[in-house]
């Protein structure tokens, strides 16, 4: 997956970001499945652009319900305010989220605004794909 995403990117030699943070799972969600596939895309990414990725950059405050069962309006209130900063110093940088599927953007927007309020400059996003509306 990160191969196919790092090939949607125009040219490695444009602007990068700072750093690379997955959308993080909860804990206990990432203990059942026992990988965060955000994260291993994050770092194949960063191997490949020299970017560091930061495994912990962001934390779930809570756990959410999954995403995939509700509809948009309860997609963004069920992601509101469910990230916190972890190691990850931002002030200034611009961030790149990196996230398996994007459906309506509210986590990535949840995310994003996280780390806007600790300071980074710009923050965007990278998904494997994108779910449609047909």
């Amino acid at each position: 997956m990160a191969e196919m995403m790092l090939g949607t990117l125009p040219d490695l030699s444009a602007e990068l970001p700072d750093l690379y943070i997955p959308i993080p799972l909860h804990a206990q969600r990432e203990q059942e499945r026992g990988y965060n596939q955000s994260y291993l895309i994050a770092t194949e990414i960063s191997k490949a652009t020299g970017v560091p990725s930061l495994e912990r950059g962001l934390r779930r405050t809570r756990e959410t319900a999954v995403q995939a069962k509700l509809e948009m309006e309860d997609r963004i209130k069920n992601v509101e305010g469910a990230f916190a900063l972890g190691d990850a110093d931002v002030v200034g940088k611009h961030v790149c989220l990196i996230d398996d599927v994007c459906t309506t953007g509210a986590t990535l927007f949840s995310a994003a605004d996280c780390l806007k309020s600790a300071g980074a400059v710009r923050v965007t996003g990278l998904t494997f794909a994108r779910a449609l509306k047909i």
